[in-house]
């Protein structure tokens, strides 16, 4: 029996079930509206590549690359946006990937690691829409590789994505502020250090949406038994205790 089974309230006698995403089981209407959207999303990255292999750019790209040029920020102005661009990066991707499974199995199990370990996923994803749409940076980046989408965009959105539900249930409401916090910085940070055009970060935020969703759809369910009394050495219902000889003379 699993442990969200066990409480009254939980599941419904119905087929579909209530179901809750504090224990890894979303109701079958919360399941579709989550494949319509990621559907969605997929959809609007190839509109917003399609619009940039037809127009050359998509609307906007350019005057907001301009004033962000226009700004010369710098130093302290920019600290946030370096904070964020090395935290995408090795070796701050690897040691926020480390820390969110260690924790991740220490919280919930080693399920809920391998589903964490999963979010890098997403990052060859990226490299492969990098590879194949192969679109040019902004003037002046010091990178060369493919501009679109933001890889350090779609790693946040999937990563602190997850972090975020994990943290919430867990109850731990102020770090999942936190994390999400990191998602919605981390696609203007992009911009304003001149590194990305505004819909490599928009398609960034849509491609990392899609892995998370993926992730889970498919593997929170599974890795929800790492709740299950089995799973932690407690047996799903007590036997009976011992009838003694005199209890039984008693009870005759």
């Amino acid at each position: 029996m699993r442990h969200s089974e066990a409480v009254t309230g939980t599941h419904s006698t119905t087929g579909e079930g209530v179901g809750s995403w504090r224990d890894g089981h979303p109701t079958h209407r919360a399941r579709l509206t989550l494949g319509l959207i990621a559907l969605a999303l997929a959809l609007a990255v190839g509109g917003i590549r399609a619009v940039i292999s037809l127009h050359g750019s998509f609307p906007g790209d350019t005057g907001i690359a301009a004033r962000v040029t226009a700004q010369h920020l710098h130093g302290l102005a920019l600290l946030p946006a370096h904070i964020l661009n090395w935290l995408g990066r090795f070796p701050g991707d690897a040691i926020a990937i480390i820390v969110f499974c260690t924790w991740a199995w220490r919280a919930f199990g080693w399920r809920h690691a391998v589903l964490a370990f999963s979010t890098l996923g997403v990052s060859v994803l990226t490299w492969a829409i990098k590879t194949a749409t192969d679109r040019t940076r902004p003037p002046g980046a010091a990178l060369t590789s493919g501009s679109f989408p933001s890889g350090h965009t779609t790693w946040a959105t999937a990563v602190f994505g997850l972090a975020a539900l994990f943290l919430l249930q867990r109850g731990q409401r102020v770090l999942a502020v936190i994390c999400i916090v990191a998602i919605v910085a981390m696609g203007p940070a992009r911009v304003m250090l001149g590194l990305h055009w505004t819909s490599d970060v928009l398609a960034g935020y849509a491609v990392g949406l899609v892995w998370l969703i993926v992730l889970v759809l498919v593997g929170l369910p599974w890795a929800a038994a790492d709740n299950l009394p089995g799973d932690r050495s407690e047996p799903d219902s007590a036997p009976p205790p011992a009838t003694t000889e005199a209890e039984a003379q008693l009870n005759a």
